[in-house]
């Protein structure tokens, strides 16, 4: 099988193109963990719910946000993931997750490599 095959395209890929890879430590739902608050009243999220203080310590995060729903609701990939990443709060998991300042970081170093300008990244707000 050539790279062709493998990666389903049938263009070679543009040497010299930036690229960064960065990976969600545990689970992408540390990022929702890590801004709960965010999320509250929503998706049946506890009106009092709160960010344990090491969100990427925890271990089964979907399960961690579970917690803090109805036991007759239960977090769903499908169903949650694609609305609850377009209103969790960026700046609060920037501030309290490290694999979400690294992926913020690698947005924009991309960004100047792309030749953008890139006024003030992250955003003031977003710092701790």
């Amino acid at each position: 099988m050539n790279w062709r095959q493998r990666c389903g395209t049938g263009r070679k890929p543009r040497l010299g193109t930036p690229c960064e890879v960065v990976i969600a430590y545990r689970e992408y739902e540390t990022w929702f963990l890590a801004s709960v608050e965010s999320q509250r009243g929503r998706w049946s999220i506890a009106d009092d719910a709160l960010a344990p203080v090491d969100p990427e310590a925890k271990r089964d995060a979907k399960g961690a946000l579970e917690e803090f729903m109805p036991r007759c609701r239960a977090y769903s990939e499908t169903g949650d993931q694609d609305a609850m990443s377009a209103v969790f709060d960026m700046a609060l998991a920037h501030q309290r997750n490290r694999s979400f300042r690294k992926l913020v970081k690698a947005v924009g170093d991309l960004a100047r490599q792309l030749g953008q300008t890139v006024p003030a990244w992250p955003p003031v707000g977003w710092q701790q």
